[in-house]
C-alpha cells in the first residue's frame, strides 16, 4: 500500500472506505518508514462472492491484531468516529474495554486459523 512512489489507497477494515482512509492518513503521519506503515495497513478484499467474505474477515483480522500491538494505535481507533466500534464501546469502562481486547486478542489467531482452514477446504489457500 505505501510505496517510494505514493499511497495505493484500498480497505483496511471491512467495508468501512472512509475509516479506511482515516486510518491510512493516521499512519501515514504517525510512522516513519513503509515497512510499519504496510504492517498496519494490509488491503482488505471487498467481496463479490460468497467465499470472499472469508478471505476479508482474515485480512481484516490480521490487521486488527496488528493495531492491539501498539496502545497509540488503539488509542486512535478506540477515538476515531469513523470507527462503528466507537459508538458501541463508548460508555464502557476502561477496565472493561481492556478486556475486551484481551479475549479479542486471544481468540483471534484461533478464528484466523479456523478461517484458514475453510479457505483451504474450499480449495483457496493461500490467495
Amino acid at each position: 500500500m505505501f510505496t517510494d512512489e505514493g499511497i495505493a489507497l484500498q480497505a483496511v477494515r471491512t467495508c468501512q472506505p472512509a475509516f479506511s482512509a482515516a486510518v491510512i492518513g493516521h499512519v501515514e503521519a504517525t510512522y516513519p518508514d513503509d515497512e510499519t506503515k504496510n504492517a498496519y495497513c494490509n488491503p482488505v478484499p471487498y467481496p463479490s462472492d460468497p467465499i470472499d467474505w472469508l478471505r476479508m474477515m482474515l485480512a481484516f483480522n490480521k490487521n486488527q491484531l496488528q493495531w492491539f500491538t501498539d496502545p497509540d494505535m488503539m488509542a486512535w481507533v478506540d477515538a476515531s468516529r469513523l470507527n462503528v466500534l466507537h459508538h458501541v464501546s463508548a460508555g464502557v469502562s476502561e477496565r472493561a474495554r481492556e478486556k475486551i481486547i484481551s479475549v479479542l486478542n486471544s481468540n483471534m489467531p484461533v478464528i484466523n486459523d479456523k478461517l484458514e482452514k475453510l479457505l483451504a477446504q474450499a480449495g483457496y489457500a493461500d490467495d
